[in-house]
Parts: structure tokens; C-alpha cells; sequence
């Protein structure tokens, strides 16, 4: 077996999102280091279900359409990142307004401050 099939059955094997083979496939293609950050997937998942109160639905939008999503340290940019948008939004992440906005638009995850902060302001 080659490479490319080896590294797709151990993906597979992992895939606790019920993502299918092409949409894998797809994910690594545009971004490759999803391969090495596919471990992150589960603490990704509770942080995202547990804390932003994400659906798994939600959650396999997101990762379709933002895989960099893996690439993001949860403490260090998606918890803070979280926790100002909920405040300067005033709304609450138990809300489903939250998890509706990320899942919609997960790049917002990914806005510096001052940018997020502009956008907000011309709202």
C-alpha cells in the first residue's frame, strides 16, 4: 500500500467526525498540515461542543470549510477568541448564537482584535 493509503486509513480510523474519505481527502489537499495536527481533533471537538456549545453538525461545517481550524491552539487563540466575542457581542456562548456565528463563519475565529473591534464598531 502506498503512502497516501496508509495515512487515509489511520485518518479514517480517527475520524470521530463521520467525515467521509473525500472530505479528507479535500481537507488535506488545501491545507497538508492537517495531517500532523489530525491528533488535535478530539480536544478540538469537546472544546468546541463543550465550551462553545457547538452541535456536531456545526462542527463538521467548520472543519469543511476552515480546516485550518486544526492548526489553532484552543488556549491560546480559540478560548481568548471566544471569550471576546461573547463579551463584546453580549452574547453568551451557552446562547445559540454563538455556535451559529462560528459555525457560519468560523474565520472570524481567527480576526486579529483591533480588526474584529472595527468590524463590530461599523455594525
Amino acid at each position: 500500500t502506498s503512502v497516501m493509503e496508509r495515512t487515509l486509513k489511520r485518518l479514517r480510523s480517527r475520524n470521530y467526525l463521520g467525515l467521509s474519505t473525500e472530505e479528507i481527502i479535500k481537507m488535506v489537499k488545501s491545507v497538508p498540515l492537517v495531517l500532523k495536527q489530525w491528533n488535535k481533533i478530539s480536544p478540538l471537538i469537546c472544546f468546541l461542543a463543550d465550551d462553545a456549545n457547538c452541535t456536531m453538525k456545526q462542527i463538521q461545517r467548520m472543519l469543511r470549510r476552515y480546516p485550518q481550524l486544526l492548526q489553532y491552539s484552543i488556549e491560546n487563540k480559540l478560548k481568548p477568541k471566544m471569550l471576546f466575542l461573547c463579551t463584546e457581542l453580549d452574547i453568551y456562548n451557552s446562547s445559540d448564537d454563538f455556535p451559529r456565528i462560528i459555525a457560519f463563519f468560523p474565520t472570524i475565529l481567527f480576526l486579529s482584535e483591533p480588526t474584529l473591534m472595527a468590524k463590530i464598531t461599523f455594525l
